[in-house]
């Protein structure tokens, strides 16, 4: 696995871990955190009422949630709100294509 975009999603998904432990999870990480690396992280336990059930992490982290059926599971699928603390997009750079108007080429 590769870093993590910036500081901004390495503190998220710290969050969303440490959310999720001091709520009862149970947490298994493979590696240490180090400069943007997070390690991939398997949290069991998990339920609705944790931010990592409710927002999308953007991290190496596998929240697993027991249901009793897949009507449920997809309910539950439908919970996560959309993030408010997006940061803007500079409208003149092309997203998602390869070529020189790539965010690889700047």
């Amino acid at each position: 696995m590769g870093p993590v975009r910036n500081e901004v999603t390495l503190w998220r998904i710290a969050e969303h871990v440490e959310d999720a432990r001091s709520k009862g999870a149970d947490v298994v990480q493979f590696g240490k955190e180090e400069g943007l690396f997070f390690p991939a992280t398997i949290l069991t336990g998990v339920t609705t009422e944790m931010r990592i059930a409710q927002e999308e992490t953007f991290g190496p982290v596998a929240p697993v949630i027991k249901v009793s059926s897949a009507r449920e599971a997809v309910e539950i699928g439908q919970l996560q709100r959309p993030r408010t603390d997006r940061v803007p997009v500079d409208p003149g750079r092309r997203r998602g294509r390869a070529g020189p108007s790539s965010c690889w080429s700047r």
